[in-house]
């Protein structure tokens, strides 16, 4: 059967900061400040001139100006083929205000190559973006063949769909997919031998963590914030360590869900994803005239400023919930301490307060390991330094012993040291001999494998995409993990 699939609409806020995240890796931030450099304008061979529309808009219209230069640009460039009959007209959310039309290139007269030389790397990709997925709305639906085959022995049944693109339409201007390989000529009836059966077992997965795009989705569709909100939301809660990003993944800190929790527990009318939407309506009732201002705000007030009173009452209470216990000792009086946050984060306090007002800085995540101070006994630790980890006395700056993080491999070199990890000036992590008298170094770690082909006592491990092998130093020999 013959399947169409339609353009996309233009750009709005949240997918322009969607997209530029799943395709280069920029924060709503970063997506927000380029774009208001391009609406502000950028210093062409005509002067300075605005590149795209007002980027802070949920509508996906556009103006009849823009539809008609889009449509022209479509016939001249691309051909009558794939200019549809009748604009293509997209609808906003029932919540979008509309008071803006879709983000577009002010002109597309101006193509992204012929303008390239003025914008920095970054401008180019979102204009680029911009306007291709503008020119992309006002294009015809692609048309893909679907094949599907039913492949039964009487007993079990096989399906297997194909899809042909047989006119590409606007995906001719956002990228052409890749297209499998289709399946054979077959006839209704025909006997089919079975050359092989592939069983790959799944295991359902837990949801991803957000991303910045994909929490940008969620507070579109949850109606949380405005497109002039998004990316202000996600940074405050980035620079309050409320949550951290990692590999791109936003991750919540301990901090936040303290705060999370609190909020929630004490607040659970205001912090609901539903109060927002309800506040929305209740302001368009009053707009309507349905509604009184006053009436309205008193709904909300007088509740609010009763329960902050019983929060304040009780604040000592909550902060000592939100405390950690450790087994760290108060150096004045011996009490346990405790992990409380202030105004610059986490530290320690003792429990005695406020008989005992003893603080200090909450060491960083240590690593123990098994060995103890020569110079004191302490246990021994794992730190980082400018030039990579090393071992260290738990109870510096009182004791300051210090030894180099070895790995556990000798060196070959006919002394008695052992390899230990360095980082060079980039960052980039190598291992060398700990005797300083030895020149040996080594840009992958060596590890207590020996080689079957010469016995040298340790090999190199490597990486080839996300295998790893392990290599001689000596022979060059290779052996798979």
């Amino acid at each position: 059967k013959v399947k169409k699939q339609f353009p996309c609409p233009p750009l709005i806020t949240s997918s322009l900061q969607r997209e530029m995240a799943r395709r280069f890796n920029f924060s709503a931030k970063k997506t927000m400040l380029i774009a208001q450099q391009l609406f502000e304008g950028i210093e062409l061979q005509e002067g300075r001139t605005g590149l795209i529309t007002y980027m802070r808009t949920d509508s996906p219209r556009l103006s009849e100006r823009a539809v008609n230069e889009i449509r022209k640009w479509i016939k001249e460039k691309l051909g009558k083929e794939y200019l549809p009959e009748k604009p293509n007209i997209f609808k906003g959310k029932k919540t979008a205000q509309e008071a803006h039309e879709a983000i577009r290139p002010t002109s597309v007269m101006r193509d992204p190559e012929t303008i390239k030389g003025f914008l920095t790397s970054e401008q180019y990709k979102l204009y680029k973006v911009v306007f291709e997925r503008a020119i992309a709305s006002q294009a015809k639906s692609a048309i893909w063949d679907e094949t599907t085959v039913e492949i039964g022995d009487g007993k079990y049944t096989f399906v297997a769909v194909s899809q042909m693109l047989k006119f590409p339409g606007f995906l001719n201007i956002l990228g052409m997919p890749k297209e499998g390989k289709g399946l054979p000529p077959l006839k209704k009836g025909e006997k089919l031998k079975l050359v092989d059966v592939d069983m790959e077992e799944k295991e359902t997965k837990p949801p991803s963590r957000y991303t910045e795009g994909t929490m940008v989705k969620k507070m579109e569709d949850e109606g949380i914030g405005r497109p002039s909100t998004y990316a202000t939301i996600i940074s405050t809660l980035l620079q309050r360590n409320y949550v951290r990003k990692k590999e791109g993944f936003l991750i919540p800190e301990h901090l936040g869900r303290v705060v999370n929790n609190l909020l929630v527990t004490y607040f659970p009318d205001i912090f609901n994803v539903r109060f927002t939407e309800k506040m929305e309506s209740e302001l368009d009732e009053i707009e309507e005239g349905k509604r009184d201002r006053v009436e309205v705000l008193k709904e909300l007030y007088v509740p609010l400023e009763t329960k902050l009173k019983s929060v304040e009452n009780s604040i000592e209470d909550i902060k000592s919930q939100n405390q950690i216990m450790t087994d760290i000792k108060c150096d004045i009086c011996g009490r346990p301490m405790v992990i409380k946050w202030g105004r610059y984060g986490r530290f320690l306090a003792c429990s005695g307060w406020p008989e005992c007002k003893y603080t200090r800085p909450l060491p960083e995540d240590i690593e123990v390991i098994d060995r103890k101070c020569p110079k004191c006994g302490a246990n021994l630790v794992v730190k980082y330094g400018k030039y990579g980890r090393f071992i260290a006395c738990s109870r510096y700056p009182e004791c300051d012993y210090t030894s180099p993080y070895t790995i556990g491999v000798k060196c070959p070199e006919g002394c008695d040291g052992e390899f230990v990890e360095r980082k060079s000036k980039k960052g980039k992590i190598y291992y060398t001999c700990e005797d300083k008298n030895c020149n040996i170094v080594h840009w992958y770690k060596p590890v207590s494998i020996e080689c079957p082909k010469c016995g040298n006592h340790y090999m190199l491990e490597r990486h080839r995409g996300k295998k790893i092998y392990y290599e001689c130093p000596k022979c060059k020999n290779k052996i798979n993990k």
